[in-house]
């Protein structure tokens, strides 16, 4: 099983690339952001605190997947690093821009 985060995206992309055997990742673009959105020093700290209450399960979701990912790629090694590097490079260069799809590309 394989999840991602936003944070992440690309760490979690290259994960996906690699599990499923893709020579390249699946390449996105980014849409519906709210730019408007608070930020977190914004918001008053009670309000952190009922938020994070509330959310409890999520946040600790969201710890065991950032966490599981870590120890993905650290067994993966120089093989994760090798393949982050190129598609971080790429994505850089071309300016990628599309949406979230399989690569047509077969091992």
């Amino acid at each position: 099983v394989l999840c991602g985060v936003t944070e992440s995206l690309d760490d979690f992309l290259v994960l996906l690339k690699l599990k499923m055997g893709w020579r390249i990742p699946p390449n996105f673009q980014s849409i519906n952001v709210n730019k408007k959105r608070h930020r977190s020093h914004e918001i008053d700290d009670l309000s952190k605190d009922v938020i994070a209450e509330n959310n409890a399960l999520d946040i600790d979701l969201y710890r065991y997947v950032v966490q599981e990912n870590r120890k993905k790629a650290n067994e993966l090694g120089l093989k994760f690093k090798f393949s982050k590097w190129g598609f971080s490079s790429i994505r850089k260069s071309l300016n990628i821009r599309q949406t979230i799809k399989r690569p047509n590309n077969k091992r």
